[in-house]
């Protein structure tokens, strides 16, 4: 198999996703821009991806899907903890322990970014012994950081004619000890507003472009340094430092390869340890079955194995996506795209689009029995699709956002509805290297969180779950294990696992009731964005 490519795929939040800059703003492309041509010339595309959205966190969602979200190519995949995982020593290790091998299978590199403030020594301890299991892992020093900041030009310190002479990415980046802030004019400088001034997510607390170039650059010199690295190994192919033996760089890679294949089963054979806090994922929750029985804290079936290294296959709606951009979710595979500009995948309506077809004279009728549930429809981040503003407010005519909250919709006003998944596209591509492929049968969904936690009026979530029939395969499901604030296990009479369908396949079918009994005029909603087969 040829590889001819190599792919950074980075993780994490509105400041790592770009918010509040121009759409290629962002450290995983200034990264690629400025490697690219040096890769090309030994044959590699040597692609950034940015895979970071706002408000997300790195479990349970992003962490049980990587493969859909970062790409089945991803070389190297990293998050950037800079506004997540306070006071949850377990979020970064289970994130990295699902990179590690046995739940990605192209065995991409961890690297961690933004790893600083308390609980950095507790993070670079977690990435060390994720390595002494066999997963290689990177990180970004604060310390490298601090310093690279502290070599820029202190602005306040430069004359009008000094300051004019300063490279444009050095320009008002550091003013005294404040970066990207404070006088002569760090803070004013701080975003590009050549074009699309008036954009989203233009926040004191989002990094300017500035910022996301020098990380760019950071990563963009370590990647080339570490091609040269192997160009020089190829080119004496040492294979053994201490005898001085030559041998055939075919030789020298199945050396390397079988390095690296013991380190990936070290990795899987590991004991799993993680914090024991772990467990702070899936809270008590009261359940009653038929007997009346009550009181489970964790199913005794959800191991942390489970949730940390079994395979598992998703269907979300999320952007981005590579499994959007391939055309997965939609039930077909488009190879040649690689970003949202060059994919032909499925958009969705607006929601408001969605409530005038069902509040309309022309509604579709209401599908009262299960075999007449049609399916759910994809729902756009009605917010965030949309380009930038010019000063007085018009349309700029550039897109600013990679990161859209899109979803799966179902109703009161549609009556049963229904999705099936892993859809055919989706099987075939993500089962293939695994052609023991068997789920356990562990169905994870979750809903869209609400901004700053205010939801809309009509909205149902996991919070009044009681008010959603759902069934699985036609098995009745009857509660749910919390995993985090925004997603659940479904639980059916017997327990947590559902046997698939003759395909490997899951039927949900979903029908909302009424959001309040006394304001039935009101569209009771969910807004579902992922569904996970473990």
């Amino acid at each position: 198999e040829l590889y001819d490519s190599v792919v950074w795929a980075s993780g994490g939040h509105s400041a790592a996703a770009g918010h509040g800059n121009l759409l290629h703003e962002n450290y995983p492309e200034y990264m690629e821009r400025l490697a690219k041509d040096v890769f090309h010339s030994v044959g590699l595309d040597l692609i950034g991806r940015n895979n970071a959205m706002g408000g997300m966190d790195t479990v349970p969602e992003v962490a049980m899907c990587l493969e859909a979200k970062m790409g089945l190519d991803a070389d190297i995949i990293s998050w950037d903890s800079g506004m997540t995982e306070g006071g949850h020593p377990y979020k970064l290790p289970l994130y990295a322990n699902r990179i590690g091998g046995s739940s990605h299978r192209n065995r991409p590199i961890f690297a961690g970014i933004q790893m600083c403030g308390n609980e950095q020594v507790r993070k670079i301890q977690s990435l060390k012994e994720l390595q002494e299991w066999g997963l290689t892992t990177l990180y970004f020093p604060c310390t490298t950081q601090t310093a690279m900041h502290d070599s820029y030009p202190d602005m306040s310190a430069l004359s009008g004619e000094q300051a004019e002479q300063v490279a444009p990415y050095a320009a008002y980046f550091r003013c005294k000890d404040m970066i990207e802030d404070g006088e002569p004019r760090c803070k004013d400088m701080k975003y590009n507003t050549t074009i699309c001034p008036n954009r989203f997510g233009m926040a004191s607390w989002h990094p300017g472009w500035k910022w996301h170039a020098n990380v760019g650059h950071a990563m963009a010199l370590f990647m080339v340094d570490s091609l040269v690295e192997a160009l020089e190994d190829l080119t004496f192919a040492k294979a053994n430092k201490v005898t001085g033996e030559t041998y055939d760089p075919r030789k020298l890679f199945e050396i390397l390869k079988g390095q690296d294949d013991k380190d990936y089963q070290t990795f899987k054979e590991s004991a799993l340890e993680l914090p024991t806090n772990l467990y702070e994922l899936m809270p008590q929750e009261p359940f009653a079955n038929k007997n009346n029985e009550e009181g489970y804290v964790v199913d005794p079936a959800l191991k942390p194995w489970i949730l940390a290294r079994a395979p598992s296959i998703c269907h979300s709606a999320f952007l981005p996506s590579q499994s959007r951009y391939l055309g997965l979710f939609d039930g077909r595979l488009n190879r040649g795209a690689k970003t949202m500009e060059e994919t032909k995948m499925e958009e969705g309506i607006t929601f408001q689009a969605l409530k005038e077809l069902l509040q309309g004279e022309n509604a579709p009728p209401v599908a009262h029995n299960e075999d007449q549930a049609r399916p759910m429809k994809l729902v756009q981040d009605g917010n965030l699709h949309v380009n930038g503003k010019n000063e007085d407010g018009s349309d700029c005519g550039h897109p600013v956002l990679y990161d859209f909250k899109d979803w799966m919709s179902s109703t009161n006003k549609d009556g049963w509805t229904f999705v099936k998944f892993p859809n055919q596209a989706e099987l075939e591509y993500y089962k293939q290297p695994r052609q023991d492929y068997k789920p356990r049968g562990f169905i994870m969904m979750c809903f869209l969180r609400c901004d700053w936690g205010k939801c809309p009026a009509g909205e149902i979530n996991l919070e009044t779950f009681d008010k959603l029939d759902v069934r699985l395969n036609g098995i009745r499901v009857v509660d749910k294990q919390l995993v985090g604030s925004d997603c659940a296990f479904l639980r059916h009479e017997r327990g947590l696992s559902f046997d698939a369908d003759e395909n490997g396949q899951y039927e949900l079918k979903l029908r909302v009731g009424l959001w309040d009994n006394e304001q039935p005029d009101v569209l009771s909603f969910v807004r579902i964005t992922t569904l996970v087969v473990v």
